[in-house]
């Protein structure tokens, strides 16, 4: 397969086959060993890679009836007409042929699943790989639902079939930091899925990824971004984790107050950065949805002014 082959090393293994391809159309060969006529070579080969691998371009006078055309003809295509006596183009896949491949695949990976689990698995993978620019190939589609077997063996109900595709899938193609920074992201990181909510997929992905039951896994995947919002002061950061994930984020928010929350030990700088990103939210965010944020920020508010009070010997 010539298209596995990195361009540095082509060059030596098309020098290499042409041994095969002169030795059997040799007529000596096919008088001293009669097997050699009935040996087919098949080369797989992308025809674009070839002609950037040798480079160099002819010119060639080409007839076509009354008229004569000069072709662009490349060294890598002369190379190939010499060698390969029949070509055969292979079509691109198309949706439909590979929905069928992921629907058989799938009922060979689960045989005693429900019905319903392997169509809803299927309709995920379905709808993963036609975000792709490129039609998947079948050994993606069996990393994708190999990577899920274990994970829904393990997991079963408590945790959906779409997010343990939709996981497998976005865990094969990006590192646990690329997949968690898309977890975090507000919008656009994921696409909708009947029937589940992203808050609820988002929750549930990130169990996988920790390892834990969903209702812990969301505390566990805020506390560091929590805890950037303040060492940054970034109460926009600190609002859009709320608004991404709502009860979730108020429970790692009280959780892992302790990380960040001020105390009699904290230095001004400390207090000043809490009570800065605490501020715009109090003041400005919906009063229903703040109840997070005041204790925290009177708090702060509270150890600035004894520090004031002390500072002035009031």
């Amino acid at each position: 397969n010539l298209d596995r082959i990195e361009s540095n090393d082509l060059k030596n293994v098309w020098s290499t086959l042409q041994t095969f391809f002169q030795s059997r159309t040799s007529p000596l060969g096919k008088a001293t060993q009669e097997w050699r006529s009935r040996v087919q070579f098949l080369v797989p080969f992308d025809r674009d890679k070839l002609e950037e691998l040798w480079g160099r371009n002819e010119r060639q006078a080409v007839e076509y009836g009354d008229n004569v055309e000069a072709m662009h003809i490349t060294e890598s295509l002369s190379l190939l007409e010499k060698s390969l006596q029949i070509t055969i183009e292979v079509p691109p896949l198309y949706p439909s042929s590979w929905s069928t491949y992921i629907r058989k695949s799938i009922n060979e990976a689960f045989p005693n699943w429900p019905k319903d689990d392997k169509e809803k698995a299927s309709e995920c993978i379905t709808r993963l790989t036609n975000q792709l620019r490129q039609p998947p190939t079948p050994r993606l589609i069996r990393v994708v639902i190999n990577r899920a077997a274990p994970l829904k063996y393990r997991w079963r109900n408590e945790i959906s079939t779409e997010a343990v595709f939709t996981y497998a899938f976005y865990r094969h193609l990006q590192n646990e930091v690329a997949f968690t920074k898309r977890l975090l992201q507000p919008t656009g990181s994921f696409s909708e899925i009947s029937g589940i909510s992203l808050q609820t997929l988002r929750k549930e992905m990130a169990g996988l990824l920790f390892g834990v039951p969903k209702q812990e896994a969301t505390q566990l995947l805020l506390r560091e971004p929590i805890q950037k919002c303040f060492r940054k002061v970034d109460s926009r950061g600190l609002l859009g984790l709320h608004k991404t994930f709502g009860v979730g984020f108020e429970l790692a928010f009280e959780k892992y107050k302790n990380d960040w929350m001020i105390s009699e030990s904290s230095n001004v700088e400390e207090q000043r950065r809490a009570a800065n990103t605490l501020y715009p939210l109090v003041r400005g965010y919906k009063a229903d949805l703040r109840k997070a944020y005041v204790l925290a920020f009177c708090e702060a508010m509270e150890f600035m002014f004894m520090d004031w009070v002390q500072s002035e010997n009031i």
